[in-house]
């Protein structure tokens, strides 16, 4: 799973998943084909997700 918190949400979450996805596979090398589910969501409720589970922090910029 991958959470992506964002000040502001776009309207076309579709897309941005796509190039989340994209990114991810050609920067950062996540093969094609690995069972990834994404989550785009704001900062309240991410609080839901984060709730008593193991994660990872990595802050990562928009251009």
């Amino acid at each position: 799973d991958i959470l992506i918190v964002a000040d502001m949400l776009p309207r076309d979450r579709k897309r941005l998943y796509g190039e989340i996805l994209e990114r991810a596979i050609d920067v950062y090398g996540l093969p094609w084909d690995a069972p990834v589910e994404l989550h785009i969501t704001d900062k309240k409720r991410a609080e839901e997700y984060l709730k008593g589970g193991k994660h990872e922090r990595i802050e990562i910029s928009a251009k």
